[in-house]
């Protein structure tokens, strides 16, 4: 705990722009683990629960854990561009795509599309209300100062 507040202290960032992810599996863990989360929650760092939808209790766990934000796993977004509308394949990725950006909403939650690939994908998930996505559709994996670069031509971009 203390060394998250030195780290936040050093960086000289505050605690609610720190996002730790953690996966199903990690936050269930233990009392301790969640004690742990639960004080850096208080502190004000937020949680993602990472590849949300895979596990076997994602509902339970969004009572237990201080979740700020829910990423929708990729196994969810792999093809729904693809599908045709009125196939099962198509009406259950979608169904389970819509129906965890709208549990989020009613519980106060960011969402989050994970593996977006494509500009069909993103389509279709602002379509299902997505508004924020991962994936090598939206930027590479990048080092700390490429990053910082880019968003410095994005907010420039943006500007103008």
């Amino acid at each position: 705990m203390a060394d998250v507040q030195a780290a936040l202290d050093d960086a000289g960032l505050p605690a609610d722009r720190l996002v730790l992810e953690l996966t199903e599996s990690a936050a269930l863990r233990g009392q301790q683990v969640s004690s742990t989360l639960y004080r850096l929650h208080d502190l004000g760092v937020r949680m993602a629960l990472d590849d949300f939808g895979t596990g076997e209790s994602s509902l339970s766990l969004l009572r237990a854990f201080p979740a700020a934000i829910i990423k929708l796993d990729k196994s969810f977004v792999d093809g729904i561009e693809l599908d045709e509308p009125g196939s099962p394949e198509a009406d259950a990725r979608q169904a389970v795509a819509r129906a965890v950006v709208q549990l989020a909403r009613a519980l106060g939650l960011d969402t989050v599309a994970e593996g977006i690939e494509n500009q069909a994908q993103a389509d279709r998930l602002l379509e299902l209300g997505y508004s924020l996505g991962q994936g090598y559709h939206l930027a590479r994996p990048m080092p700390a100062e490429a990053m910082t670069g880019l968003l410095a031509t994005q907010h420039l971009a943006s500007a103008l």
